[in-house]
């Protein structure tokens, strides 16, 4: 952005944040102004705010004048360094972006190395995605071979059952769920694998 752009945004900014104080402030003021002189609801209570904070000596009012001072003073230094900060990382954002179209219009090493940078993280971002989907396939195949592997399994248990006549096979074990067979199958082939 040119400076002139800058600036523009800037204002139009500046003028958008002070309507819409204006705007806070003139409600809340309405909204004070109608609870305590208008509402019939809290007419009494405000009778009685009100003369406690004007009857009497005025040290009330003292009081009450340095809470909405410090109220005051606190809530403008918090803005203040709000503001502060978010100039400070504009700028500091502004000053980067130049930098770096600076670099891309002269074509010197530093924009050579800062385009391979990028080319590099845009290699490794696909090289994270093809692993991701390879890793997905690997474990579709192994699935597809673990239900093929206990079709064949049951089929032969199921055969030599009814070829011997005994209850020798998985239906010997009645109270027994495949997902306890599926435990006894890993935690055999991970005892043969070490």
């Amino acid at each position: 952005m040119t400076r002139e752009a800058i600036s523009r945004v800037v204002y139009w900014l500046d003028v958008f944040t002070g309507i819409a104080n204006l705007v806070a402030y003139s409600l809340l003021t309405y909204g004070l102004y109608y609870t305590f002189f208008v509402d019939p609801n809290t007419a009494y209570m405000s009778d009685v705010i009100i003369g406690q904070l004007f009857g009497g000596d005025g040290k009330k009012l003292k009081y009450l004048g340095m809470i909405f001072g410090f109220m005051f003073f606190k809530v403008l230094f918090k803005y203040m360094c709000t503001t502060c900060m978010g100039v400070d990382f504009m700028m500091y954002e502004l000053i980067q972006q130049r930098f770096y179209e600076l670099f891309l219009e002269k074509g010197d090493e530093t924009a050579i190395v800062l385009q391979e940078a990028r080319a590099n993280r845009l290699d490794a971002f696909t090289q994270i995605l093809k692993d991701r989907g390879e890793m997905r396939k690997a474990a579709r195949a192994k699935k597809i071979k673990e239900k093929k592997r206990k079709k064949k399994h049951d089929r032969k248990s199921h055969l030599s059952a009814q070829s011997s006549g005994d209850e020798s096979g998985p239906e010997s074990f009645g109270n027994m769920s495949d997902g306890d067979f599926n435990e006894f199958d890993e935690s055999s082939g991970s005892r043969g694998s070490r």
